[in-house]
């Protein structure tokens, strides 16, 4: 049975030569391997790899660029990312650009080599309890920026509600913004009703949730 043939793009030459070691012991076998997006793509050009093994953030682009870019160059090629980048955005960038797989450079080795296999067969190793997690709180970030879009606080009235986060009362926020009493009241009014809720206390919470507060 022929061995998996495998394409290394990524930027610390310890690490390549690392999964290099690791990959060739597990019976695979790297046809290639670069330092820069550029060159792994010109490699991908030239061999022709079942699986591309890709770090996430590169020195001349993002893994995620290079994977749209290897649709193009080598087809039939599978991409997996062995990457430090925990965040959800690096997750969701590499699933929307059709990686078969996302791995943690804490993972051990033989997972690395399982991914590779798995995927050159056509089948997923998105880790799928993360990916759903991510997909979540995007879509609650999405939701949240969206509602703090719509809220529009007047400048004076975030200031106001800024000031009650920092637990000053009404009359005190008026003073700090050297205003009246009245109009001091009616700043904070105006961002409670605005952010829908009740009280001072639930509209700084709220503003908090939103990103409004720092």
């Amino acid at each position: 049975m022929e061995a998996v043939k495998v394409l290394l793009v990524e930027d610390h030459p310890m690490m390549v030569e690392g999964l290099r070691i690791s990959l060739e012991r597990a019976g695979l076998d790297v046809c290639g391997a670069a330092l820069t997006a550029a060159d792994g793509l010109e490699l991908a050009r030239r061999h022709q790899p079942q699986v591309a093994v890709l770090d996430f953030n590169l020195p001349d682009s993002t893994g995620a660029e290079l994977a749209a870019q290897l649709r193009e160059a080598s087809p039939e090629t599978a991409v997996i990312f062995v990457t430090g980048d925990e965040s959800d955005s690096a997750l969701l960038a590499a699933l929307e650009a059709g990686a078969r797989g996302y791995l943690l450079k804490s993972q051990p080795p033989t997972d690395v080599a399982d991914a590779v296999r798995q995927a050159a067969r056509g089948v997923s190793v998105m880790p799928p309890g993360r990916v759903s997690a991510a997909q979540m709180r995007a879509r609650e970030a999405q939701r949240l920026q969206m509602e703090a879009d719509r809220t529009r606080l007047a400048p004076r009235e975030l200031e106001a509600l800024t000031l009650a986060a920092q637990g000053l009362a009404t009359k005190q926020i008026a003073t700090k913004l050297g205003v009246s009493l009245a109009t001091g009241r009616w700043y904070v009014q105006q961002a409670i009703e605005k952010l829908g809720t009740h009280s001072k206390l639930e509209a700084v919470a709220k503003a908090r949730r939103l990103g409004l507060l720092k």
